[in-house]
């Protein structure tokens, strides 16, 4: 239920109120359907955490943005990464990208084979927001066929 690298960390976003509220209705209702596992995975994820006190926080944002969106048709935001979020989604990241080449090259030749993006061998070892603008170009990419998938996104700051 890995929700916050589809919503871009770091990055603004907008859209309408109706969106937001249905998002806080899917979400507020995993959460209890699903809790057991939810906290197994938030206990996966933050082992230093309390996965009920996580889930609390949760439902006290939904309130929170439910009372947002409902006083206005647009709403925008910028989430801010938690401590130790960029790193674990950055794995994530990579280990995607990784695969998604190997699938890409199962069925190749030799010669025909697609090279891992040089970010990815790079990317560890680079600031936290060039690490955010790879994780975001990678989701962006996933969502939009006509994206270069591991390339930066317009106005971030060159890997060098």
């Amino acid at each position: 239920m890995d929700t916050r690298p589809a919503l871009c960390l770091g990055a603004p976003a907008v859209c309408h109120e109706r969106l937001v509220l249905r998002a806080c209705d899917e979400l507020e209702s995993r959460i209890y359907k699903e809790a057991e596992r939810v906290r197994t995975h938030l206990l996966n994820v933050f082992p230093h955490e309390n996965p009920a006190e996580v889930c609390q926080e949760w439902l006290s944002a939904i309130i929170t943005m439910r009372a947002c969106a409902e006083q206005r048709d647009v709403c925008s935001w910028t989430m801010h990464p938690l401590p130790g979020e960029v790193a674990y989604f950055l794995g994530v990241t990579m280990r995607l990208t990784k695969s998604m080449v190997a699938t890409q090259n199962a069925n190749r030749s030799a010669n025909q084979q697609i090279p891992t993006p040089a970010v990815v061998d790079v990317i560890e070892s680079k600031s936290e927001e060039e690490q955010i603008a790879f994780i975001n170009s990678v989701v962006d990419g996933l969502s939009d066929p006509k994206a270069d998938l591991c390339a930066l996104p317009k106005g971030a700051p060159p890997l060098g």
